[in-house]
Formats: C-alpha cells, structure tokens, sequence
C-alpha cells in the first residue's frame, strides 16, 4: 500500500506519505521516501508516486530535467502530462507478462504540489494520463495509493478548515498516522513530509 497526500496552505503546499514499500509477493517492507522536491527556476516541485517503483522513479526522473514552466501555473498540466505520459506508455508497450500470471502491466500515479504566486497548487497525474488539479473546489487537498479512501474519510471533517503551514502539517501528519493504524498491513511509519 502507498498513502501519498497533498494538501495547498494559505502561504505553501505540503506533500506527506506512509513509508512502506510493499513487496506483495515476498511479504516485505521496506523504508523509503516517497516524496521529492525538485527544484525548477520558478518554483519547488514536490512531487510523489503510487505504483510501479521503476516508472516512478522514471518519471521523477523525467520531472526532474523540466527547467521551463508557463507564466500562467495552471496551464502547467500540459507540460507534465507530456513529460509522463511517454513513460506510461513506454512501460505498458514495454510489458512481458509472466508465463501462467493474469497480465497486469506495470503503472503509477503522479502527485505534484507547489506553491507560486500566493496560491497552492495540488495537481494528480492518473495512471492513465489525466491530469486533475484540486483547487478551492476541492480545498487544495488529493491523496494517492491504496490509502487515499482512508485518508479522504479521515479528512473529510476539517477539509474546509482555513489553514497555514504549520496547522497544514499538523493536519498532514494526522491524516497519514490515523490512515496507518487504520490499515492492516502495507502503510507504515516513519512519516515523511515536504
């Protein structure tokens, strides 16, 4: 399982996940950091995976390289769908199913949030390509993974509360320990945040 959440502030962004990552297979854990900032010439990206490790870490990759964003952030989707969705599709085409194994190409999600020009942005890259951004509709808040039903039921209640960094971190960190002794196996802490 991955809980991978993305919450806008009045004065930034915060990016927060579990730690595990599951092994289904083997039945293992292992600790990692599932959040990266990246730094671009106008603003940070924190930006986050749920999924095939491999083609998230080809698409943090591929984010990484981005050096150039529109004037206007919002018309930003464009440019990361194009930058992901030729690593979605690589690894779909580039499947070998194993022999005797239900065929299930690899895949994953992307979570990016930044903070420009005094406005939070929370943008989900789908597995399949679509990009959705989650503005004051939506209270500057998304989460990714297996987890997401629980942290979005756990969120619900205080979602529309007004919030600054600090009670957005608060709020973060609360969402990702309740969602992890919530969950049976495959969330774990430590908690890590951006």
């Amino acid at each position: 399982m991955t809980l991978i959440l993305g919450l806008g502030c009045s004065d930034g962004v915060i990016l927060a996940s579990d730690s595990a990552s599951t092994d289904t297979l083997a039945g293992i854990k292992n600790d990692v950091n599932k959040i990266v900032n990246i730094k671009n010439e106008k603003v940070n990206l924190l930006c986050g995976g749920s999924g095939n490790v491999s083609v998230i870490q080809d698409i943090l990759d591929d984010l990484a390289t981005l050096q150039k964003l529109p004037q206007k952030m919002y018309k930003s989707k464009a440019i990361f769908q194009k930058a992901i969705c030729p690593i979605l599709r690589a690894a779909q085409e580039n499947y070998v199913a194993p022999a005797g194994m239900r065929p299930s190409p690899p895949t994953a999600t992307t979570l990016i949030a930044w903070f420009f020009d005094n406005e939070p942005y929370v943008l989900e890259i789908s597995n399949t390509g679509e990009g959705t951004f989650y503005g004051k509709k939506y209270d500057y808040f998304y989460a990714i993974g297996s987890g997401m039903t629980l942290a979005q039921a756990i969120a619900c209640t205080h979602r529309r509360t007004q919030r600054d960094l600090q009670f957005g971190k608060i709020f973060a960190h609360r969402i990702i320990e309740d969602a992890i002794a919530l969950a049976s196996f495959g969330l774990s802490l430590p908690i890590h945040m951006s």
